[in-house]
């Protein structure tokens, strides 16, 4: 990365990296010292992380080792909350660093940062990187965190995000298949750390999950914004003996402005709240949940704890008369519409374009905005779901 490369990188940051390969094919270098192969990576890697990585990518020295680990790295968004876990001033060690976006972010807290990373080529751009941010606290490890282990000292956090690709790009889903094996790896974890993070699938499933992290697991949370679940996290004290009823369950969902909204409870909380279930009415407040929230289940303790009423078991989508805008997405209810075939052949007329979604219907959404025969559109939202009756209607909502 020098002032050169740096310079030719900004300077064809908007060009189409498929023709700059076709010109500069065959051309090595230049007499300006130019690797032009790993130029066009930069720009490459650059635009396809410049929403994720906006805050780390305003150093224009940084540099992406492989197009793999653009792809693969974690936001700066996630990076920040995974660092809000650790506490100021603690020594932490990320077993599987990648890029490095955890680690430098750990590094703003943490009194010192170990980085491991199996791959000598990432290992190298994870050293000049920290270098090039100015963060002096790192020390950068090439080695497979297995083999690491048994040398390892004792350190306050350790992360790890095992790999969730098989051979041939193959997703993998349970947590003792992804690499390294974090089941496998726990007595000798418990070794040297006393909290474990781990980064895993938004797929696994959440009781599955804890039960193969008991008794060690102390908090499990998923992690999203408005549209997706992003990850699970998994927060280990091996100093703990916790039962799965008294684990910590968190839906947190991280908003546009930095913002973020985070929902807490234990399953016996959830086992123990009683449902409400009632009609939605014109004027209602109708909640559809965050994806983080759909992903922890608390159906019954968002009726107990906002006061909210569900239309269905098997719905999840609420109604109360306030906003309740920490578990989901509020909408006014404007229209309740009897899902019939004379309301049917009417409703386009009325409403020529909606945002249609399906809970708790035979229809998709894609299947029945066909049927209606209306144009795609953000607002207003249209709800087709089944009432607690087996009623099927069509809200209409702002």
């Amino acid at each position: 990365m020098t002032p050169q490369t740096i310079d030719w990188i900004e300077a064809h940051k908007d060009d189409d990296t498929s023709a700059l390969r076709l010109k500069y094919h065959g051309m090595s270098e230049d007499v300006s010292g130019i690797d032009y192969t790993y130029a066009i990576l930069q720009v490459e890697c650059r635009r396809k992380a410049a929403k994720k990585l906006a805050s780390t990518l305003r150093c224009r020295a940084f540099e992406f080792p492989t197009a793999l680990s653009a792809e693969q790295s974690t936001s700066d968004r996630l990076a920040a909350f995974h660092a809000s876990m650790i506490p100021q001033g603690a020594s932490v060690v990320d077993l599987t660093s990648g890029l490095g976006i955890d680690v430098f972010h750990f590094a703003g807290l943490a009194s010192h940062v170990t980085a491991v990373e199996i791959d000598p080529v990432v290992a190298g751009a994870l050293i000049n990187n920290a270098a090039v941010l100015g963060l002096d606290n790192i020390n950068v490890v090439n080695a497979d965190c297995r083999d690491f282990l048994a040398d390892l000292p004792h350190y306050d956090v350790a992360f790890i995000d095992p790999a969730r690709r098989g051979d041939g790009g193959r997703r993998l889903y349970a947590l003792e298949e992804c690499r390294p094996n974090i089941i496998e790896m726990i007595p000798s974890l418990s070794r040297c750390c006393g909290t474990l993070v781990v980064k895993m699938s938004p797929m696994l499933d959440v009781t599955a999950v804890c039960r193969q992290l008991s008794p060690y697991i102390v908090k499990l949370i998923a992690i999203g914004d408005r549209h997706e679940c992003k990850e699970l996290v998994a927060v280990l004290d091996f100093n703990a003996n916790m039962q799965f009823e008294d684990v910590s369950l968190q839906a947190v969902t991280l908003m546009h402005d930095d913002g973020l909204h985070r929902l807490v409870f234990t399953d016996q909380e959830r086992r123990s709240a009683e449902p409400d279930y009632a009609e939605p009415s014109i004027g209602d407040m109708i909640i559809e949940p965050y994806p983080s929230v759909m992903k922890m289940a608390p159906w019954n303790v968002v009726c107990d704890r906002y006061g909210l009423s569900a239309l269905h078991p098997n719905s999840h989508l609420y109604i109360g008369k306030d906003d309740c805008s920490e578990i989901g997405v509020n909408y006014t209810v404007k229209d309740v519409i009897p899902y019939s075939s004379s309301e049917i052949k009417r409703l386009a007329r009325r409403y020529p374009r909606l945002s249609v979604a399906t809970r708790n219907f035979p229809l998709n959404a894609d299947a029945l905005r066909k049927k209606l025969h209306v144009a795609d559109a953000d607002a207003p939202r249209l709800y087709a779901t089944t009432l607690l009756d087996g009623l099927k209607v069509m809200i209409i909502a702002s």
